[in-house]
């Protein structure tokens, strides 16, 4: 494999400008650090767990101006660790407690937060956890004090426990909670089969298939979702812990990657492209990248006098990036692999004894990291695909220790200590592309069945953050044809299909499209082939105003562009339009009348 160090990197580190760092608030007067942790987006707020060395560890949020204590759950210097932060139906969900129910599962609604249910009832814990949205629940695994930890659901009224896996006050203990077309897939233990891989389709949990035979455990774990097939980790008592897969009929070995019982592993499961990346090992190269394309298991061989010990495998754009070692030149250090070829992407602290790089998460189209360079200890670091970026929060090689990298609105909020206040939210300004759009008629509809009928289109923009969220629309006529205005509202004209697209405003190129069958729109009244023959328009091509000549009464107009939109819509006035506020190019004339509907191209000088 052919490695090379990305010369053309530029290594800049900031402590000021448009980027700087900025203390968001000393929630925690002095040395001793609030230690925000636990930090989740819900509407307008960035939520996180913190101690402002009053009320204990408890819910806060910030807008990223200034921090305020959302409700001392756990009243006076005790703590309600909140955690399991989840949003759910325009709810924020979490665990906490409130020192008299025990941990149990709690909401908050933007203006109040309440205990959920008391599942455990007293001062028992239910201690949910692996809080998941499946279909329009949200499941969880809780103990009620009498049937163990099992799985449970709230449909926004109720809890529910969903099935005693392992009957009585055993626990199944589900975990891994990973959704899959229209099934939940979990790790759980009824009691008789160890743990292993169960699902559930909304009526029924069963088990999927005993991995490991009889009592022992496959120990499934890692669970991904990759071309519609379930990925996991788990050990069959033979091979050891290896990849496995699950297309929704049976599950098997992808490859024993490590002969034997000692398990070549397989964990950070990404995708790119059609292909599964992974970490893993066998009895010759030890812990280095895998690559597998639905057949065929490849070696991405970084080290190949040793093992590189890679991980946290996560993609940006078209490439992986990942941490790792090679034979000696590098140490610790931020890798690339693009499909062909595995690079070094930057030398942060040069020769062998590495960055110590870790924390890898993708926020809009740029990956945050921590990393020691050997000067200014462990900072904040950018990389936005071909600059890296390090923000010295702590001056001098003391090191902030940045942690928890969350996006709310154009900022990135984090953990750090600059020296001084101990560990506080700080946030730094980014800037989100957008990086997908998905377009539908207003509730899932796809069609327009009503002469002249109109249908509202909408887009949803991700990620939600994007610092320009904002779309164009446009209608391309297939069989059929359409119009659409600025705010989205398709207008059907002829019978057949149109094509609409939501284009991103942020210069990314990245577009939506979905496909409207209109029917039921052929005009009543005259003949369109005779209409045509005595509906004329002059001159054409035009520069300052066209000429609509008919006998059939005008009854409002549209202009439209060569891309489908409407420019302008003229109620009823007359048979003279200006168009000399138009830009040079071709446009259409709708002309609704009386009789019928008329469309007619024109050329704007």
């Amino acid at each position: 494999m052919k490695k090379q160090l990305l010369n053309l990197i530029l290594l800049t580190t900031l402590s000021l400008g448009a980027n700087a760092q900025t203390l968001v608030q000393d929630i925690y007067p002095g040395a001793d650090g609030s230690i925000p942790y636990q930090m989740a987006k819900f509407g307008s707020f960035l939520y996180f767990e913190a101690n402002d060395g009053t009320s204990g560890r408890e819910l806060w949020k910030t807008d990223g101006t200034t921090a305020s204590l959302v409700m001392d759950i756990n009243p006076g210097s005790g703590h309600s660790y909140p955690s399991n932060l989840t949003v759910f139906n325009s709810e924020l969900y979490f665990r906490a407690n409130d020192g008299t129910n025990g941990y149990e599962l709690w909401k908050y609604d933007g203006t109040t937060a309440s205990l959920l249910q008391d599942i455990n009832p007293g001062s028992g814990n239910s201690s949910p956890y692996a809080l998941t949205i499946f279909g329009s629940n949200l499941y969880f695994a809780a103990d009620d004090g009498t049937n163990g930890t099992e799985l449970w659901k709230y449909d926004g009224t109720t809890t529910t426990l969903v099935q005693d896996i392992n009957p009585g006050a055993g626990s199944s203990s589900p975990n891994h909670l990973t959704v899959m077309g229209s099934d939940l897939y979990f790790s759980a233990n009824d009691g008789t089969n160890g743990t292993e891989l169960w699902k559930y389709d909304g009526t029924t949990v069963a088990m999927v298939q005993d991995i490991n035979p009889g009592s022992a455990s496959a120990g499934p774990d890692q669970l991904y979702v990759h071309n519609s097939t379930l990925y996991f980790r788990a050990d069959d008592g033979t091979t050891g812990r290896e990849p496995w897969s699950y297309d929704g009929t049976a599950a098997s070995l992808i490859e024993d990657l490590y002969p034997g019982t000692a398990g070549g592993s397989g964990y950070d499961f990404v995708s790119l492209g059609n292909d599964l990346y992974f970490g893993g090992r066998n009895d010759v190269s030890g812990w280095e990248l895998w690559k597998y394309d639905g057949t065929t298991t490849t070696l991405i061989d970084i080290n190949p006098t040793g093992s590189a010990d890679a991980e946290e495998f996560t993609v940006l754009g078209s490439s992986i990036y990942f941490v790792g070692e090679d034979d000696g030149t590098y140490g610790w250090e931020l890798w690339q692999y693009d499909g062909n070829t595995v690079s070094v992407v930057q030398d942060i602290f040069p020769g062998i004894d590495g960055s110590d790089i870790s924390d890898l998460t993708v926020i809009g189209n740029d990956l945050y990291f921590e990393a020691n360079d050997g000067t200014n200890g462990t900072e904040l670091w950018k990389y936005d695909g071909t600059t890296a970026t390090s923000f010295d929060i702590n001056p001098g090689s003391g090191g902030s220790e940045p942690y928890g990298f969350t996006a709310l609105d154009n900022y990135i909020f984090f953990g750090a200590e600059d020296g001084t206040n101990g560990q506080e939210l700080w946030k730094i300004e980014g800037t989100f592309g957008v990086n997908s759009i998905t377009v539908q008629g207003q509730g899932g509809v796809d069609v327009i069945t009503t002469s002249g009928g109109t249908l509202q289109m909408e887009a949803t923009v991700l990620p939600t953050y994007a610092t320009d969220a904002t779309y164009t629309w446009s209608v391309t006529n297939g069989t059929g044809s359409a119009t659409i205005d600025i705010n989205g509202l398709l207008s059907a004209i002829s019978d057949g299909t149109v094509t609409v697209t939501a284009t991103a405003n942020d210069g990314s190129g990245v577009t939506g499209d979905e496909i409207i069958t209109l029917s039921n729109q052929n005009s009543i009244g005259i003949p369109e082939e005779e209409m045509l023959d005595h509906l004329t328009i002059y001159p054409n091509p035009v520069k300052k105003q066209l000429t609509i000549d008919t006998k059939a009464n005008i009854e409002a107009i549209e202009i439209i562009d060569i891309l489908g939109k409407t420019i302008q819509h003229i109620p009823s006035s007359g048979n003279i339009i200006e168009v000399s506020q138009l830009t040079k190019g071709i446009y259409t004339l709708l002309i609704y009348t009386n009789e019928g509907l008329v469309n007619k191209p024109f050329i704007k000088e």
